[in-house]
């Protein structure tokens, strides 16, 4: 697929298909997918970067009147999940570009149970979108009379209402019954601001702790979709709860803050004395963790943590998990010694979840902390998994520093390195062997692996060994390999 990768469509704002055009013909395929299928209801979030709302406004006006939209504005993109998989709604959008820098945006799409969408039907959608050709200015500006609702069709605010009425028809997966403002403004006349930050808020302290294992904690919102939530999600009478970068301004989310910035976040815990640091991403489906020693737990760790706390409990289904190609060989290592199968997938939480979904596991997540608890969430959820952790810490009354001392992990190194393309590495000569010549010069336990990104233009490197000095030789060594194959920028 050109537009879609392993989390949807992102690229730089400005350039398509990252534009208002390119939002707009989205949203006319998204409205063609929809249709084809009988679908009707659509819901919209967006996380706080200064394009998202002209994007946002350019999808709506490519959806047309067919649709009914349910706009909940800036929330996390787990919250527009609990919402499609509680309203029962046709489809969500989430426009963010996760981790990614301000001047990037994005373009994430749900399924009615709240799944990203399969492969094969986001490459449907984009094939849709190739053949809508460009806009014209008309279009662009308005499409109102092209898309009019049918006769024998119910109105958009109808449709909604059918919508909501479908929860109380059946169990609803998460909260109770979310609100749709009713002194709210539409924004179209297929759209309605929809509430639901105080549902999805419940529900989190729905899994608070009986009582915080730490006197003082420190949590980094990435000036993101977290920003306004995490005060409240976290506000406890026990503990100091310190929120930073909570305050966006459009231009500064995931700016030197986050959860690609865990030396920013280590600095933080050692100066406000904090027992534990925690930081999300820019949409908040992601969790990374400090100690009080301002030592970060790598992802693959809190993996193992968690993994070993749900089998001690008898929680853990048929004693397996599931983690991506690149978690650490320590992590296999340290849960089979104590009888847990770690089963590998591609990279994406998408694709975590459809290994989790095929094998049966109930727990899973990525090394960039995306952790799954599919017994309580539809995909990975930054706030919940803090919250977990924190339940987990005053459950065994055990501090961090000697939890994640159970899974001891292999000297590894990252790299990622920006690319001008990215021809299929298969077709480079000699690229794969000289790759896996690599690999065996380091012995048995080394590992070499190269992938593009699914989300930017870079290819990324992973290094593995017994020994660092090993692992800094091969990396080395990598970087010139991919260099001499591939054009750098």
């Amino acid at each position: 697929m050109c537009y879609f990768g392993t989390d949807g469509i992102r690229g730089t704002y400005g350039q398509f298909p990252m534009t208002e055009e390119g939002a707009h013909r989205l949203g006319l395929a998204v409205a063609g997918y929809l249709k084809e299928r009988g679908g009707r209801s659509l819901l919209l979030g967006r996380d706080t970067r200064f394009s998202g709302k002209n994007l946002a406004e350019a999808l709506v006006r490519g959806l047309g009147k067919h649709l009914s939209v349910g706009d909940l504005g800036i929330l996390p993109t787990p919250a527009l999940a609990m919402a499609v998989a509680s309203l029962r709604a046709d489809l969500g959008v989430m426009i963010t570009a996760s981790h990614n820098p301000a001047t990037d945006n994005g373009f994430k799409l749900l399924g009615p149970e709240a799944q990203k969408l399969p492969d094969a039907e986001l490459a449907e959608i984009e094939k849709r979108l190739d053949e809508r050709g460009t806009p014209s200015p008309e279009e662009l500006l308005a499409s109102k009379d092209a898309d009019a609702p049918e006769s024998n069709q119910k109105s958009p605010k109808a449709e909604l209402a059918d919508v909501e009425r479908r929860l109380d028809e059946s169990e609803a997966p998460f909260p109770e019954k979310p609100l749709v403002s009713e002194d709210a403004e539409a924004s179209g006349p297929n759209l309605k601001n929809v509430s639901f930050a105080d549902q999805y808020i419940a529900w989190l302290r729905g899994h608070w702790p009986g009582r915080l294992p730490l006197k003082r904690l420190l949590i980094d919102a990435a000036h993101g979709a977290t920003s306004n939530f995490v005060p409240k999600v976290f506000a406890s009478p026990e503990a100091d709860i310190l929120c930073i970068a909570r305050e966006p301004d459009g231009h500064n989310i995931n700016a030197g803050v986050g959860s690609e910035h865990v030396g920013f976040l280590a600095k933080q815990v050692l100066a406000s004395g904090a027992d534990l640091g925690i930081a999300f991403d820019g949409d908040g489906d992601r969790c990374v963790v400090c100690d009080a020693d301002g030592e970060p737990v790598p992802g693959d760790q809190l993996l193992g943590i968690f993994a070993l706390d749900l089998e001690r409990r008898g929680k853990l289904a048929h004693h397996r998990c599931v983690a991506t190609v690149m978690s650490n060989t320590g992590l296999d290592h340290s849960l089979r010694r104590r009888g847990i199968e770690l089963l590998r997938s591609d990279v994406g939480d998408a694709q975590v979840w459809s290994r989790m979904l095929a094998l049966g596991a109930r727990f899973g997540g990525e090394a960039s902390g995306h952790i799954i608890f599919r017994d309580l969430a539809p995909g990975g959820d930054g706030m919940l998994t803090a919250i977990l952790l924190l339940s987990l810490l005053a459950r065994t009354g055990r501090p961090l520093r000697e939890l994640r001392e159970e899974i001891p992990l292999f000297p590894q190194e990252t790299c990622s390195l920006p690319v001008a393309a990215n021809p299929p590495l298969a077709t480079l000569a000699g690229f794969q062997e000289g790759c896996r010549q690599l690999e065996k010069n380091m012995g048995c336990v080394g590992r070499v692996f190269v992938r593009y990104s699914g989300t930017e233009p870079r290819i990324r490197l992973l290094v593995e060994a017994a020994e660092n000095d090993a692992v800094e030789a091969t990396m080395a060594a990598l970087k010139k390999w991919v260099a001499k194959h591939l054009e750098l920028v």
